[in-house]
């Protein structure tokens, strides 16, 4: 057995990796289908076209990303975060802090400039609004992909601080400009099906490697798109709703 390659006592075979955030990929496995060392690597054309954005394609880093299933960063699965989209949104920039505004009234300003207009959620904990605006990035999860949740327009700004937050100082009210690249979920999701049923899958339909599977891009359509470069993607679900990957993207409130 060379130097290129580890035989667990599975028999399953460990390829070295000095590219990702993993060391090794399983030799079986899809970060290793698609890690730039592997040199039989069957490139997966991944070119998406939506909205007003003609293409965007996914670099090598980010198909050969993969965060082990025990990756805590920023002691990410206590606040329920997805550790994969916060490592996506490290390399991409997507945790730089948003912009603030001068006041309120300036950001309702800014909102009503744009294609979706005020944004709102709500938050359990007046700390927590403001780590989304100046402190670290920890983006969520959520049934429609990874990422923070907020509510479109402002008629639904009471209904979103009011579900979601606890009290004072647990509303966050932002607005996305329409320089903004957002992605249309459907696409993104068609995108990710694809590349799914192009994976082994065992006797019952399910991924024989799940665990790569789920530490890679391809996690969710959250992930998938932030990889991809969105800056937000819509809800598939609640039209509504936005789904924010890029938190350098937003303009919020002081």
């Amino acid at each position: 057995m060379t130097m290129s390659m580890l035989a667990t006592a599975t028999g399953r075979v460990k390829r070295p990796c000095t590219t990702c955030v993993d060391s090794f990929h399983f030799e079986d496995s899809p970060a290793w289908a698609n890690c730039p060392n592997n040199p039989a690597r069957d490139v997966f054309q991944l070119t998406v076209g939506v909205g007003s954005v003609d293409s965007h394609e996914l670099s090598e880093e980010m198909k050969a990303l993969f965060v082990p299933a025990d990756n805590d960063h920023y002691g990410i699965f206590e606040r329920g975060a997805d550790p994969v989209l916060a490592e996506i949104a490290r390399r991409q920039g997507f945790d730089a802090l948003p912009q603030k505004a001068t006041d309120t009234v300036a950001v309702y300003r800014e909102a009503a400039k744009t294609r979706f207009g005020l944004l709102s959620r709500g938050v359990a904990l007046p700390e927590q609004a403001a780590a989304f605006k100046s402190g670290e990035y920890w983006p969520g999860k959520g049934d429609s992909g990874s990422g923070t949740y907020f509510m479109c327009g402002e008629e639904n700004r009471a209904t979103a601080i009011d579900l979601y937050g606890e009290g004072p100082g647990t509303g966050i009210i932002a607005a996305l400009p329409d320089t903004a690249n957002i992605a249309d979920w459907m696409e993104i999701h068609d995108l990710r099906q694809e590349y799914m049923d192009s994976l082994p899958q065992n006797e019952d339909g399910l991924l024989d490697d799940r665990e790569s599977f789920s530490g890679s891009v391809w996690r969710n359509e959250g992930t998938l798109a932030a990889a991809l470069g969105y800056d937000a993607i819509t809800d598939a679900d609640h039209h509504d709703y936005l789904i924010v990957l890029n938190r350098g993207a937003l303009i919020v409130s002081p």
